[in-house]
């Protein structure tokens, strides 16, 4: 998975924790992978939610490895180098 993509699954996760479904008028289901991130950024600064999302993200990257083989996370220990 790579990086912005794995961001953008952190960003849905933290948003649907917090029961946030839409964002300033838009549908976080319908959101690109920019625009969730984005607005997830916005969402834990707003609310002033800056350490709880550093520690979910956190959480979540640490169940993944970046492989410099494939250039992207892998989420078990099938990197080959």
């Amino acid at each position: 998975m790579e990086s912005r993509n794995l961001l953008a699954e952190i960003s849905r996760q933290f948003l649907k924790e917090h029961k946030v479904y839409k964002y300033r008028m838009k549908k976080v289901s319908e959101m690109s992978d920019d625009d969730v991130i984005m607005y997830c950024h916005w969402y834990y600064e707003e609310n002033r939610l800056n350490d709880e999302w550093w520690t979910f993200r956190e959480n979540i990257e640490s169940k993944y490895k970046f492989c410099q083989y494939y250039s992207e996370y892998v989420d078990d220990e099938s990197c080959e180098e």
